[in-house]
């Protein structure tokens, strides 16, 4: 008689295969979430350091930024000018005053410069961008031009522009203005338009961040700047 003990039905067989493969799903199961949520926290991660930066880029320079009385000389001119989605002030660079601009531009509008934010700038490259996935996000962009320039309104080339941060939403770059609306309290009233003809001392910007891998998702971050060479003043009527 034939001896069994060590042999196999294919029941048995095509059991263990089941149960070996159930195991295997599982470990690459894990396994796989795990890579995903790494992922996940890559991109979040990457986002509040590009934010960071960004934020911290306007925020210094708006603390140095400077007033300059254009009354007797240009009087329709002013040193700050403050819209909803875009400020322009003056600083010092190099010795000479130079006006600083922060906007918004679609990502597929054509040739513009770029640098990637650190502790100091880089060199600017030129690059071009015409693909689709791009169509649903902004850059925030920094331009600044020369005093002369901004004095007489020069209509300034786009390839003056730097790339400050990329993934923005469509109109998710906002600003703020702090008016003074009880002297007494000191309470403040916040407005999307500076009217006064000097450097508001109070400002907040706010930038909606879209999630590189999924444009869907918005991260809403917002900072408060205080401009040392601004008048926290009551809101000035024509």
């Amino acid at each position: 008689m034939k001896n069994n003990k060590y042999s196999f039905s294919i029941i048995e067989l095509l059991l263990t295969l089941s149960i070996v493969s159930m195991v295997l799903f599982s470990i690459y199961s894990i396994f796989y979430s795990g890579i995903k949520l790494s992922h996940r926290s890559q991109i979040q991660n990457n986002v509040y350091r590009e934010a960071r930066m960004a934020f911290n880029l306007i925020e210094k320079e708006l603390e140095n930024a400077l007033f300059y009385d254009f009354t007797n000389s240009y009087p329709d001119k002013e040193s700050f000018v403050g819209s909803s989605d875009k400020i322009t002030f003056l600083i010092e660079k190099d010795g000479e005053l130079k006006a600083v601009s922060y906007f918004l531009i679609s990502a597929n509008e054509g040739d513009i410069h770029t640098v990637i934010i650190n502790e100091a700038y880089k060199k600017n490259i030129n690059i071009k961008i015409k693909d689709e996935e791009y169509s649903l996000m902004n850059f925030l962009v920094r331009q600044e031009s020369n005093f002369v320039d901004f004095v007489k309104d020069a209509e300034l080339e786009e390839n003056g522009l730097e790339i400050i941060s990329s993934n923005i939403k469509e109109r998710g770059l906002k600003f703020y203005y702090g008016y003074l609306l009880n002297k007494e309290t000191e309470e403040i009233s916040w407005k999307n338009e500076w009217k006064n003809n000097y450097n508001p001392s109070n400002l907040r910007v706010e930038i909606d961040f879209l999630n590189s891998a999924d444009n869907s998702k918005v991260l809403r971050l917002s900072k408060e700047i205080l401009v040392s060479t601004g008048y926290l003043g009551a809101e000035e009527t024509p």
